[in-house]
């Protein structure tokens, strides 16, 4: 191998690889022997801070640094060990349940039912979407079971908007407009009553959906009570609502 210095050219020939370069600097030569020396003191410093503990899986003894304790490490012997603990950890026993929608008899993981509060409630997804409905769910008002609008429903609905001149009696804004009931339908037994003009006005989407969440309506005999929404006394009308429910179908 040629080597240019000061111009002049010197032959140098290089050892074989395997045997020590000819000169090695005396710092690192320096770094060498400190990073042995480390490597000697953490050799005997590794028996120090060690503590025996038993594999709850096989009973074998064994040393762990009491650090990996802290941390939540070492329990386990070997991985082996570590993974039928995972497995007999995730195996937790099952609850026996009963579908609040067809009464059939199920089974759920405690941690499956730890995900949400409403979860264990019914035995399959088609179940709960055949019977998620009436006094079953949180929201149920009460009502008479009368979706329908009533006759001449969409003809009463034009002749609101054309009054109203086709504009959200709140915002003003005009365009994809519903009309609302003042006091909601399912309050009514009768339909004319309950499309009565005067019960009836334009509201634009948004202030629909808060004109509906402003109150809570309930109804004892022929008196309609209207309420706050999340007060105390709608959420006991809406249990005395579900004891009638369930006393006029007992009656059936």
């Amino acid at each position: 191998m040629r080597a240019y210095r000061g111009g002049r050219v010197r032959r140098r020939w290089c050892r074989p690889l395997h045997r020590r370069p000819v000169h090695v600097p005396l710092w690192l030569e320096l770094s060498s022997r400190r990073q042995a020396k480390r490597r000697n003191i953490r050799r005997l410093l590794r028996g120090a801070g060690m503590i025996d503990r038993e594999c709850p899986v096989c009973g074998t003894v064994f040393q762990v640094a009491e650090h990996r304790l802290k941390h939540g490490r070492g329990i386990n012997c070997s991985k082996e060990c570590q993974y039928i603990a995972n497995r007999e950890k995730l195996a937790k026993e099952k609850v026996k349940l009963t579908c609040i929608g067809c009464g059939a008899e199920f089974e759920r993981l405690n941690s499956w039912l730890d995900k949400g509060k409403g979860m264990g409630k019914f035995c399959t997804r088609e179940c709960r979407d055949a019977n998620w409905k009436g006094d079953i769910t949180p929201n149920w008002q009460g009502g008479n079971g009368v979706y329908k609008r009533g006759p001449h429903w969409q003809s009463i609905k034009r002749a609101i908007l054309k009054r109203d001149n086709y504009e959200c009696q709140e915002c003003c804004a005009t365009g994809d407009l519903h009309v609302h009931h003042k006091v909601p339908f399912r309050m009514f037994d009768d339909a004319d009553v309950a499309n009565h003009e005067d019960n009836l006005i334009s509201l634009c989407p948004p202030c629909h959906r808060k004109a509906d969440a402003a109150h809570k309506w309930a109804k004892a005999g022929d008196a309609i009570i209207r309420m706050g929404s999340g007060s105390y006394a709608w959420e006991l009308a809406r249990k005395m609502m579900a004891n009638d429910n369930l006393e006029q179908r007992a009656a059936a």
